[in-house]
């Protein structure tokens, strides 16, 4: 290990080289060859380094949300996964759950469910009534 990790080590109590190498370890499993190709054997420790020098303001509750939140196609880089470690801004996160409620369908009981069929069957009859002009 080298003295400038040691040292940043130092200056941050969460995030470590291991916790890196933790990341890494979980992106390499989950995209194999793409990780690998992104990130090549012999560029691998200045790669942490770098890792490390980003995520060091972070704790480990963020990067934790950073590797639940991301869920790509193809393996992140710093940046993009500092970003993903971050927490929504504040009332956000209640909004979000507000628009997810909206688009969830609501369960009503099956009577409610014969009572809107039967007046879905009155608007249709009515429609039809219309247009053939029986009105």
């Amino acid at each position: 290990m080298t003295r400038e990790i040691r040292q940043t080590e130092c200056s941050m109590p969460s995030v470590t080289s291991r916790t890196i190498k933790h990341i890494f370890a979980v992106m390499q499993a989950t995209y194999g060859s793409k990780w690998n190709a992104q990130y090549p054997t012999d560029m691998l420790e200045l790669t942490q380094q770098q890792w490390l020098r980003v995520l060091s303001k972070i704790t480990l509750g963020d990067i934790k949300r950073g590797l639940e939140n991301w869920n790509e196609d193809w393996p992140p880089n710093v940046f993009e996964f500092e970003k993903a470690c971050r927490p929504p801004p504040p009332g956000v996160a209640g909004i979000l759950a507000d628009e997810r409620q909206k688009k969830l369908p609501q369960r009503v009981s099956k009577e409610k469910a014969m009572e809107n069929l039967d007046n879905l069957r009155n608007i249709i009859d009515d429609a039809k009534t219309i247009n053939r002009g029986d009105h």
